[in-house]
């Protein structure tokens, strides 16, 4: 059976990317070649995504090896206590390591007023 131009493989062409093959048989290792590269592209995809879960498992392994479970659950129920913007400058300080300047440029405040977040959201975790 001879391979014939159809819709369902004019998908791989592209607008204009390049000309369309002469013959059958040129067609047709053509269409492997998209079919390789589709598979290679997935493959890829497919490896960063495995690598990146890899990546957050022993990262959420090491904050909860850090605090005993009860402790966990405290800290969970402060944070939740918290307002949104104080709960995000103390995440950003004391989980993702930032200063209080480089915290304050990420939220796009004043370092003065990161400071004063600071004290706040800490004194309120302190209470709870």
């Amino acid at each position: 059976m001879r391979p014939t131009w159809s819709p369902r493989c004019c998908w791989s062409l592209g607008a204009g990317s390049k000309p369309w093959p002469r013959d059958d048989d040129e067609a047709v290792r053509w269409l492997y070649g998209v079919a390789r590269r589709a598979l290679a592209n997935h493959r890829r995809g497919r490896g960063r995504r495995h690598a990146l879960t890899e990546r957050l498992r022993l990262e959420l392994g090491r904050v909860e090896r850090r605090a005993p479970a009860g402790d966990l659950q405290t800290i969970r129920e402060s944070l939740e206590a918290l307002g949104a913007d104080d709960r995000e400058l103390l995440t950003l300080i004391a989980w993702e390591g930032l200063t209080g300047v480089e915290a304050a440029r990420a939220l796009g405040i004043r370092p003065a007023t990161a400071r004063k977040r600071l004290e706040r959201a800490r004194g309120a975790c302190r209470t709870s």
